[in-house]
């Protein structure tokens, strides 16, 4: 097996060990239902970097907050950070609330949604795993793992920036996605 697949699989065994030891997708499923969604689902990992989107039950203010606690306290993360992006001024995400928590190393990606949104996310996860089923993931990972150590990486461009150059540009190298990144912002 090829080295970036092999990381992709390590790296999927050390968050599920950590979903294990925190039983994280049980408590984020006692609150609504819970898509795995991002490099784990697409089975492109180059990163300690987990993604879920949460279809909150009850979702209200006081609902996050509680979410958020039981988090802090159960898991005792090293940073939790709260993005409140209802109204969606960052633009290049979804809408809803994000929460980062930072733990062994690891960031996970929760996003609280309402139905609609979480309908919305679903919709565009599980299309974008059917254009990646059958991608060169050695090559895929590779690129996105050398992209990685960029400090522009989640702020000018983003995995799913590098997926869809992959899919709809041929871009096959890092050079590659930086020259159809350039001719982009033109």
């Amino acid at each position: 097996m090829a080295k970036f697949i092999n990381l992709n699989n390590q790296l999927k065994s050390e968050i599920d060990a950590i979903l294990i030891k925190y039983s994280l997708i049980e408590l984020l499923a006692s609150y609504g239902k819970v898509l795995v969604t991002g490099s784990y689902s697409y089975d492109l990992m180059a990163w300690r970097d987990y993604d879920l989107v949460i279809e909150l039950n009850d979702y209200t203010t006081e609902n996050v907050y509680k979410l958020v606690e039981e988090i802090g306290v159960k898991l005792n993360p090293d940073k939790l950070r709260i993005l409140n992006n209802l109204n969606k001024t960052e633009t290049n995400r979804p809408q809803g609330v994000w929460l980062g928590v930072y733990i062994e190393n690891w960031k996970i990606d929760i996003w609280l949604m309402n139905s609609e949104n979480f309908k919305k996310e679903v919709q565009n996860s599980q299309k974008l795993k059917e254009k990646l089923k059958d991608v060169d993931r050695e090559t895929l990972i590779s690129i996105k793992s050398e992209l990685s150590k960029d400090p522009d990486y989640h702020v000018k461009f983003s995995s799913v920036d590098l997926y869809e150059a992959y899919l709809d540009g041929n871009v096959r190298t890092v050079q590659e996605f930086y020259e159809k990144l350039k001719n982009l912002k033109i």
